[in-house]
């Protein structure tokens, strides 16, 4: 009887500690959907307009879809700015796009 609980004592904690992820591992959050109108800015940035506000994108073939309402997949990034450019688009979101999806050929750009 004493072994058995000896090896119920010691066994028990090993599998809690393996089946639990070790301590500061969090899940991916850092991935997002967002759908919104995509356009092109001057200096050849595309911003994505969403009901929250701007999103600035890259990769995937944005090109293709300036205009259009689209649903974008990717995950989001900090851009290696320089300090005045940082300070001014720190509240800006940017994310890197994965996947992309056309919702409409047309939309209505609010800025």
């Amino acid at each position: 009887m004493k072994t058995g609980m000896l090896v119920l004592t010691l066994f028990v904690p090993a599998v809690v500690v393996m089946s639990t992820p070790a301590y500061g591992q969090a899940k991916d959050t850092s991935a997002a959907t967002v759908t919104g109108c995509l356009h092109q800015e001057k200096d050849g940035d595309f911003e994505l307009y969403t009901s929250s506000g701007e999103v600035e994108l890259s990769g995937g073939a944005l090109k293709n879809h300036v205009g259009h309402e689209i649903k974008v997949t990717g995950k989001w990034v900090k851009e290696n700015k320089e300090h005045e450019e940082a300070e001014h688009e720190a509240e800006e979101r940017h994310l890197q796009v994965s996947k992309i999806a056309m919702v409409s050929t047309t939309c209505k750009v609010k800025k």
